[in-house]
């Protein structure tokens, strides 16, 4: 059994030490220990690279959303802006994807479809008109998640295509949510001090 080490490993795979360890630590590459020094079978090799797909047989997504059915026209506007972009810049989008539905809801169709096929590495580059067509908070996490599949995010900052009434229905969502959890709260501390003084009252008695 030939044992290669990992400086060859680097080499084979063209990595560099630390994206080695990070494969090492996500177990896609599990090492032999000898003597203090890491190796791997060309076997083990062979079934890491069948599992990457290379970047040029990855397909590139544009992906757009609105947040009710009413919007039509500016979900069309945003296709068109996204056809008329790839054009300008050389490149042809392989599938477009939409939802209807708010940016702070994470549980949209085709959104967690983007993830699934990100996830399975069959995407090289997203393509959004504007960052809150993806998600209306948490942009930055996203953008990590998907530098670790080696996924760019393409960002045509087109602001027009960002509703403020959008913004304004999700900040009130978030508002409402927040409140009702303050609510929440305040009826569990009420309800808390309730039975302390019961049971306080409870063994006034018992003692008189």
């Amino acid at each position: 059994m030939q044992l290669l080490k990992a400086k060859e490993v680097c080499e084979r795979l063209r990595i560099c030490k630390r994206t080695l360890n990070r494969i090492i630590n996500k177990g896609d590459l599990v090492p032999i220990t000898k003597n203090g020094f890491l190796y791997f079978t060309e076997t083990q090799i062979l079934k890491y690279l069948s599992m990457e797909v290379p970047n040029e047989d990855r397909k590139i997504v544009a992906y757009y959303r609105v947040s009710t059915s009413s919007q039509r026209k500016e979900m069309e506007s945003q296709r068109k802006s996204i056809e008329d972009y790839s054009i300008a810049n050389g490149f042809i989008v392989d599938e477009y994807l939409y939802d209807v539905g708010s940016g702070i809801n994470f549980k949209r169709k085709n959104f967690l479809k983007l993830i699934d096929d990100i996830i399975s590495r069959k995407i090289s580059h997203v393509v959004i008109t504007y960052k809150d067509r993806l998600c209306r908070f948490a942009f930055e996490l996203f953008e990590y998640f998907c530098s670790k599949f080696d996924v760019e995010i393409v960002v045509m900052n087109i602001q027009s295509t960002s509703p403020q009434a959008e913004l304004i229905e999700d900040l009130m969502t978030v508002v409402h949510v927040f409140s009702s959890g303050l609510y929440g709260l305040r009826r569990y501390k009420a309800n808390l001090k309730e039975m302390a003084d019961v049971l306080y009252n409870e063994a006034k008695d018992t003692s008189g």
